[in-house]
């Protein structure tokens, strides 16, 4: 027979050192962190780009160029000079951009909402309710700058769907243990002997 004391979930927490004195209801996302489910931020632009441009080489994507790498990501962070994370713009944005749009995108980006790997997938889901978003951008702690991934809700309904899969499983596999019946002895009225089918079973 195999007892686990915990479910998978709090076993989970209590390996990264965290103790608990009795079960509990867990968050799957408060067993995630982001560095585990980000994604690269393989597409970025420059805050000197014209949008125009931006928006001409996503257009080309969509018409069948490279369409996987440029349009499967769909928040671009924008870079400055140095490297270093300026803001964020969208490719719907981009996409539905004026063809001629002068402005350099440091101009059209928005302020970016990020999130450091080491971070709980719980906290960024609050995060993202808390600014009305469903993607951050995934930067390093310190002054070291640069973008590091993106994540997004898909991601956080993927943990959860991962954790509903382990706790199934285990269900599956941690049955409780049944003992088999034995066969009440029982007594033949009048006779005081045993009757003659228990009489069978008795060593």
């Amino acid at each position: 027979m195999i007892v686990l004391k915990r479910s998978v979930l709090t076993e989970k927490i209590a390996r990264r050192g965290l103790h608990l004195s009795r079960e509990y209801s867990v968050d799957p996302l408060e067993v995630h962190l982001v560095r585990q489910l980000e994604t690269p931020a393989t597409v970025t632009f420059r805050t000197g780009g014209s949008a125009s441009e931006a928006t001409a080489l996503l257009r080309a994507a969509h018409q069948g160029g490279d369409a996987e790498r440029l349009l499967a990501q769909r928040l671009y962070p924008v870079l400055d000079e140095d490297g270093r994370l300026a803001g964020v713009v969208t490719r719907a944005e981009l996409l539905h951009g004026a063809p001629d749009d002068p402005r350099p995108l440091g101009a059209l980006a928005r302020p970016a909402i990020t999130a450091h790997p080491d971070e709980t997938l719980r906290t960024i889901a609050n995060r993202m309710a808390a600014h009305h978003i469903t993607r951050v951008v995934i930067v390093p702690r310190g002054d070291a700058g640069g973008v590091e991934g993106i994540l997004s809700l898909r991601h956080l309904l993927e943990a959860r769907r991962v954790d509903l899969h382990e706790e199934q499983h285990a269900e599956r596999l941690i049955t409780p243990f049944q003992r088999t019946p034995r066969p009440s002895r029982t007594v033949a009225r009048g006779t005081g002997e045993l009757h003659p089918q228990e009489r069978q079973l008795t060593p």
